[in-house]
C-alpha cells in the first residue's frame, strides 16, 4: 500500500524507508471567536494560478480541537478577483479530507477561513491536483522543511501558526465502515464495489485485503452481476490481518459485495486487490485509498451503513527492552490446542478475570477465565519466569491443562512486595490457563505481575512496534536506526513486509519474521543469519546461539601481522594464514600454525598477500573467547579499552607497526583484535614481526622495527616459516620464535 504520511518528514516506499529525525505538521491557534469566517484565516499562495473550469481535488490530513467546518475559499487576490467557496469536515483526531471544486477565475490563493474556532488547527500531507493528474501544486505539504514563503495570513488578524513535531500518531489510511443496529439479514448493511470490467464466467479470482473489525467477524462477501450472485466470505479478527477468499465466477459479475447485517460496530479495509488467478493486475482502483475515494464505491439504498476514508494504524515506535514486562489481557489467547506448536485461533478468548487486584476476594480470577479451557492461555514460554508483587494469601497459578477438566500443573505463590519469583526453567513450555485467588484466602492485593525475560547472551538494544508499511516513523525509531552503538534490534513485533531499515552500526543485527525486510544481510530469523556481513572497527553482539549460514569480514591491512577475532569458524588460505600463541618460554614466543581457527578464537594473522583479508565462513557463533595461559590473548567484538589497573601483576600488550607494544597505563583496541597479557615476571619488551593499527596507546616500551627475519641456518626469509625464526630489530636485538 502507498503511504499517507502525517507529521513526518519520511517517504515509506515499497521496499525500502527514507526517514527523517522529526514528524511534522503545520499547526495554527486562535484565542477568540470571530463574528465572520475570514477573520480568522491562513493562505498559500500557489506558483502557479488555476485554471477556471477545470476540476481540482484537495486532500490533506487534518483535526481541531473541536469538530469544525472548515471553510475553504479559493481566490482571485488581483483586482476584480473571484472567489470559489467551498469547505470540508474536520474531527477531533486525524482525518483525511478531501474537497473538489472548479475555480469560477484564475484562482492564485487558497485561503482557510475559521473565525468561529477558538482553538487548535492541524495540517498536514497537502495535496492539490488537477482532476485526473498527479502533480502536486503544493510546495512541501508534509512540512517536511521550513516553511515555504507561500504561506501567509490576512492582516486584520494574524493567527499564529508554525510547523510543530510529535512522536506518536495513528496513520494509515482505510476505507472505514460504521454501522449502528443489528440487522435480521446479511444483506441489509451492505457495501458494493462496481469492476469497470465484469469478470469472466468460469475464471477463478483471488480477493485478497488487511481488514479488521471491532468484534470477530464471519464476513459474507458476494460477488453478483447479470442476475447470479456468487456466496462466499472468509473471516475478519478485531486487529489487522490479512484475509483472502479464492472463488470461481458463475456469471458475468460485475459487482463485489460485502454484507454484515449482523454487525453493529465498524470495519476497516484496506489494501484490497482482486487478480485474476495467475495474473497480476489488480481489477480495483486504488484498493489503497491513497487518495479520493473512487466513484466505484457505493451501499445498497435499504440501509446505508456509514463509510468513509479515515487514518489508523499504529506509529512505527522504538522502546529499550526491560527484564521484566507486564503480564497483560493482550497476551491470552484462543490457540488450536494445548501442545507447544499450537497456532493462535482466536485472539480474544472469553474472559472474566477482575479488573482491580485490590483487596481481592477468595477465588477470584485474577487472569484468564474461570472455566480454565485447555485451549485458552497464554504462552510464556519464551519467558525465564513470573514475580507477583503485593501482599496477602497465596495465588493458585493453574497452567498446561491437557484437555477439558484435564490434568493441569498447578503452583501456589505468595506475593510479596519486593515480588516473589516462579521460575520456569523445569517446565518444556508454559501456557498460563489461569490465576485465581485460594478458596481460603481472607484477601489479596496485588501491585503487578511481571514476566521475566531469559539471561538470553543476545542482548537486544531497541524493540521495534507498530506498522512499517502504513505507519508513521517516530523520532523514537528514527534515533534508534541513528544509534552507532546500537547492535541488535528487534522488528518481530512490526506489521509489513518487504521493507529495508538501515541502522548506523553497519554490524546492527535485525531480529525479524521472515518476509518482514528485503535488507541482504545481517537479518536474523528465528536463530538464522542467512548472510552476516562484518564491517571493520564496527560493534557486534554476542550472537552466541546463532547459526550464520554464510560470514563474511573483511579488513584492509598495510602489515604483514596483526590479531583477530570472529564469531565464527575460518580456515587458513594460501592468502592468509591464523596463529594461536602456544606458549612463551624465556625468549622464545612458540606459535602454532592453526588450519581451522575456532570460532570466538583470537588469534594472529598473516596477510601472506594482498592489500587485505577476507576471512569467509559459517556455522555456528559464538562470543569472543580468551585462552589462558602465561601469554593471554583476549579478544573483543567492540573497541574497547584496557587499563592496565585491571590486570595486577600482568603487563598488557597491543601490537602496532610490526611489534608488540607495552600499555604501561591503558591501550584501546578495535573491534575483532585481540590484545595480550602476561606475567610481569616475563619478559617485558616482546617483539615480534607482525602488524596492525592498535589505537590510543598511552606509553610504548623501546620502539622499534624489523630488520631482518632468518631461519637457523641464516638463511633470509620473506615471513615467519614452520620451526624456529630468528627476528632481527633494527636496534640489534634478536628473538626467537617458534612456529609449530
Amino acid at each position: 500500500m502507498k503511504k499517507i504520511l502525517l507529521l513526518l518528514t519520511a517517504l515509506f516506499v515499497m521496499g525500502g524507508v527514507e526517514m527523517s529525525a522529526e514528524n511534522r505538521y503545520l499547526e495554527i491557534t486562535t484565542n477568540a471567536v470571530k463574528e465572520n469566517a475570514w477573520e480568522w484565516a491562513v493562505w498559500y499562495q500557489l506558483d502557479t494560478p488555476l485554471e477556471a473550469g477545470k476540476t481540482y481535488v484537495l486532500t490533506m490530513d487534518a483535526k481541531c480541537s473541536e469538530a469544525y467546518q472548515m471553510s475553504f475559499w479559493p481566490t482571485n487576490t488581483e483586482e476584480g478577483g473571484q472567489t470559489t467557496y467551498t469547505g470540508y469536515s474536520i474531527g477531533t483526531e486525524w482525518t483525511a479530507c478531501t474537497c473538489e471544486f472548479t475555480p469560477n477565475d484564475a484562482l492564485n490563493r487558497l485561503s482557510w477561513n475559521f473565525g468561529s474556532l477558538n482553538g487548535t488547527l492541524r495540517f498536514d500531507n497537502i495535496k492539490l491536483v488537477e482532476k485526473g493528474k498527479t502533480e502536486n501544486l503544493i510546495n512541501d505539504g508534509a512540512f517536511d522543511g521550513a516553511l515555504p514563503s507561500n504561506w501567509g495570513n490576512d492582516g486584520w488578524n494574524s493567527p499564529q501558526y508554525s510547523i510543530k513535531e510529535t512522536e506518536s500518531v495513528p496513520v494509515g489510511r482505510c476505507l472505514k465502515i460504521t454501522t449502528n443496529s443489528v440487522k435480521e439479514n446479511a444483506w441489509e448493511w451492505a457495501i458494493w464495489y462496481k469492476l469497470d470490467t465484469p469478470l469472466e464466467e468460469g475464471e477463478t479470482y483471488v480477493l485478497t485485503m488487511k481488514a479488521k473489525c471491532s468484534e470477530a467477524y464471519q464476513m459474507s462477501f458476494w460477488p453478483n452481476g447479470g442476475g447470479v450472485t456468487l456466496y462466499t466470505g472468509y473471516s475478519i479478527t478485531t486487529e489487522w490481518s490479512d484475509c483472502s477468499c479464492t472463488f470461481k465466477a458463475n456469471g458475468a459479475l460485475d459487482r463485489l459485495t460485502w454484507n454484515f447485517g449482523s454487525l453493529q460496530g465498524e470495519l476497516c479495509f484496506d489494501d484490497i486487490r482482486l487478480v485474476k488467478q495467475g495474473e497480476s493486475d489488480n481489477l480495483i482502483n486504488d484498493g489503497s485509498f491513497d487518495g479520493t475515494l473512487v466513484s466505484n464505491w457505493g451501499n445498497d439504498g435499504w440501509n446505508k451503513p456509514e463509510y468513509a476514508i479515515v487514518i489508523d494504524y499504529p506509529a512505527v515506535v522504538a522502546t529499550k527492552p526491560q527484564a521484566e514486562v507486564l503480564l497483560e489481557k493482550s497476551m491470552f489467547k484462543g490457540w488450536t490446542g494445548p501442545e507447544p506448536d499450537a497456532t493462535i485461533s482466536t485472539n480474544s478468548p472469553f474472559w472474566n478475570a477482575v479488573e482491580d487486584f485490590e483487596n481481592v476476594g477468595a477465588g477470584a480470577v485474577v487472569f484468564g477465565n474461570s472455566n480454565v479451557g485447555y485451549k485458552e492461555y497464554a504462552d510464556l514460554s519464551k519467558y525465564s519466569g513470573m514475580k507477583i508483587y503485593g501482599t496477602g494469601d497465596n495465588l493458585r497459578i493453574l497452567m498446561n491443562r491437557e484437555s477439558d477438566g484435564g490434568p493441569l500443573t498447578e503452583v501456589r505463590v505468595t506475593p510479596t512486595e519486593s515480588g516473589t519469583f516462579l521460575d520456569f526453567s523445569s517446565y518444556e513450555f508454559v501456557h498460563l490457563n489461569a490465576i485465581k485467588v485460594i478458596n481460603e484466602a481472607n484477601s489479596t492485593n496485588i501491585t503487578k505481575i511481571t514476566l521475566v525475560d531469559p539471561s538470553v547472551k543476545q542482548e537486544v538494544d531497541y524493540v521495534f512496534t507498530g506498522d512499517m508499511k502504513e505507519g508513521v516513523m517516530t523520532a523514537s525509531a528514527t534515533a534508534a536506526l541513528a544509534d552507532a552503538s546500537a547492535k541488535v534490534i528487534d522488528v518481530t513485533g512490526m506489521l509489513g513486509t518487504d521493507l529495508t531499515l538501515t541502522s548506523a552500526n553497519p554490524n546492527a543485527i535485525f531480529i525479524a519474521n521472515a518476509g518482514t525486510l528485503s535488507n541482504t544481510k545481517n537479518v536474523q530469523i528465528d536463530n538464522t543469519i542467512a548472510n552476516l556481513v562484518i564491517t571493520d572497527k564496527k560493534p557486534l553482539a554476542d550472537l552466541t546461539g546463532v547459526t550464520a549460514t554464510a560470514a563474511t569480514y573483511t579488513r584492509s591491512m598495510t602489515n604483514n601481522f596483526g590479531t583477530i577475532c570472529l564469531p565464527y569458524a575460518v580456515t587458513s588460505t594460501e592468502s592468509v594464514k591464523y596463529y594461536t600463541i602456544d606458549n612463551l618460554d624465556g625468549d622464545v614466543l612458540t606459535l602454532k600454525e592453526e588450519t581451522e581457527l575456532a570460532a570466538g578464537t583470537p588469534a594472529i594473522v598473516e596477510k601472506v598477500s594482498g592489500e587485505s583479508i577476507t576471512a569467509e565462513g559459517s556455522g555456528a557463533l559464538v562470543a569472543a573467547g580468551a585462552p589462558t595461559g602465561n601469554l593471554e590473548l583476549i579478544g573483543t567484538f567492540e573497541e574497547k579499552t584496557v587499563l592496565a589497573a585491571d590486570y595486577a601483576g600482568k603487563n598488557i600488550y597491543a601490537i602496532k607497526n610490526n611489534q608488540f607494544v607495552q600499555g604501561l597505563n591503558s591501550i584501546t583496541v578495535p573491534a575483532f583484535r585481540a590484545y595480550f597479557t602476561a606475567d610481569a615476571s616475563a619478559e617485558a619488551n616482546l617483539r615480534l614481526a607482525f602488524g596492525d593499527e592498535a589505537t590510543a596507546i598511552d606509553s610504548l616500551t623501546g620502539e622499534k622495527s624489523i630488520k631482518a627475519i632468518y631461519s637457523v641456518s641464516g638463511a633470509s626469509q620473506a615471513s615467519l616459516q614452520k620451526g624456529m625464526n630468528i627476528v632481527e630489530f633494527t636496534d640489534g636485538s634478536v628473538k626467537k620464535v617458534m612456529v609449530k
